[in-house]
């Protein structure tokens, strides 16, 4: 049998869909919140505290569908706060840095690569495109 903080939780989720969506009160973040042991909670947490046991020291919680008032434990997992915060972000500089290839579609691979600091940040150089370019200067 379900405890009382069980089941007022999960008549607060939406289970028709792909995801479980929690239809309570949220954060100005978009998280869902709910009232656990005498304070809010986020709603992600508590489902899968509840599901799949307790979250490891350190670790938050990744919404893998991107839906952050979703609660299906399937659609979370544990990773690193370094993890959460450079590979879940909207910058467009964290999108170039984690692509495949540079903007004319050669691969950013071992041989093709250049790394190197410039004003104090990183850079990521496609070698082949540097190669076209100074071929165009040449002509």
């Amino acid at each position: 049998m379900k405890s009382e903080p069980e089941t007022r939780f999960w008549k607060k989720v939406d289970r028709t869909g792909e995801c479980w969506v929690w239809i309570a009160t949220c954060d100005p973040y978009g998280y869902g919140r709910f009232w656990l042991d005498g304070r809010m909670a986020p709603a992600h947490r508590v489902s899968f505290a509840m599901t799949c046991g307790p979250i490891e020291p350190g670790m938050q919680l990744d919404h893998i569908c991107r839906n952050r008032r979703c609660v299906k434990p399937a659609h979370l997992r544990q990773v690193t706060p370094y993890w959460n915060r450079t590979h879940n972000t909207a910058s467009p500089l964290v999108a170039i840095w984690f692509s495949t290839h540079c903007s004319r579609g050669h691969p950013f691979d071992l041989f093709n690569t250049k790394t190197r600091m410039r004003d104090g940040k990183m850079r990521r150089e496609c070698r082949e495109c540097r190669r076209l370019t100074q071929m165009a200067r040449r002509a």
